[in-house]
Formats: C-alpha cells, sequence, structure tokens
C-alpha cells in the first residue's frame, strides 16, 4: 500500500501536472454537495501512469446512465475489479472518479474498459453526459485500495 497522495505526489504521478496547479485549493478540497474525488480518495492507491483513452463507443443504459467503452492507449494499463478510474477531461478543471464496470478479462480480450455514468452536474459526469462523443480522448488513471484479489492458481 502506498501512503496518502499530496497535491505535490498527486502532480508527479501525472506526465503533466497543468491541470492540477489550475485547480484552485476550493476545487481541489470541496464542491457544494460532498469532498470532490482528489480529496475523497488522496489517501488510497493510484498508479503513477496515466494513460490516454479513446472513447469507442457510448450506449445510454437508462435515462440517466450512459456507458462509455474505452481503449486505453497504453498497453500495459491494467486494472483488478473494484477498482476506479481518475478521468482527466481536456477543458475540465475537476478530476472525476468512476467505478469501472467492466472485468479485467475484457480488457485483455477486446483491449477495452467499459464506465457506466450518471448524469448530474459534476463537471464530468455533466461532459459526459451532455458533450461526449465516441473518438474523444480523455486521460485515466487506476486507482482504489478494495478490490477483489485474483484468485490463486492451482497448486498454490
Amino acid at each position: 500500500e502506498m501512503p496518502g497522495l499530496g497535491l505535490a505526489r498527486l502532480c508527479s504521478a501525472r506526465r503533466s501536472c497543468s491541470l492540477l496547479l489550475k485547480l484552485s485549493p476550493a476545487q481541489f478540497v470541496t464542491s457544494a454537495v460532498r469532498p470532490l474525488h482528489l480529496k475523497r480518495t488522496a489517501e488510497s492507491f493510484r498508479q503513477k501512469m496515466v494513460s490516454p483513452a479513446t472513447v469507442v463507443s457510448i450506449s445510454q443504459e437508462s435515462p440517466a446512465v450512459k456507458r462509455l467503452v474505452l481503449r486505453p492507449s497504453l498497453s500495459d494499463f491494467v486494472f483488478r475489479p473494484g477498482q476506479w478510474v481518475d478521468v482527466f477531461i481536456p477543458g475540465i478543471d475537476v478530476v472525476g472518479g468512476f467505478s469501472l464496470c467492466s472485468s479485467p478479462k475484457q480488457l485483455s480480450s477486446t483491449g477495452t474498459f467499459e464506465l457506466a455514468i450518471k448524469a448530474s452536474p459534476h463537471p464530468p459526469a455533466k461532459w459526459v453526459s451532455e458533450e461526449c462523443k465516441t473518438g474523444d480522448v480523455i486521460e485515466v488513471r487506476v486507482g482504489g485500495d478494495f478490490f477483489f484479489p485474483p484468485a490463486a492458481t492451482h497448486g498454490e
């Protein structure tokens, strides 16, 4: 497990910290409803790698939920069941945090993973519900300490 990540460490974990440097302390710490994703998960594990990911398809799962199928650009992008992704959207100053709703097996077999995102006024979710389109490129980083461990192989 990694110790908590402060702003400087979050910044160093990204290839470019321009987005994080643009955030005011108020944007980093709180929103009108609850602390923002980066603050709520500041003590959680995060991979150092940030991968560009292309929106391959979008489907309307319910009146309020869209499913995004994303293809990460980096071949070493991996996750475990139960983890989430930080989502960095160009032009949006707030970092989103969304649970993965596909399996690591799908990633290894198709090269894609999925997010189901409920519409809300939260800027990243609002972007998904109102502006996101096939072909858009965002950046993602896997995080989370609570995950399903891989099954032991026979004989271990």
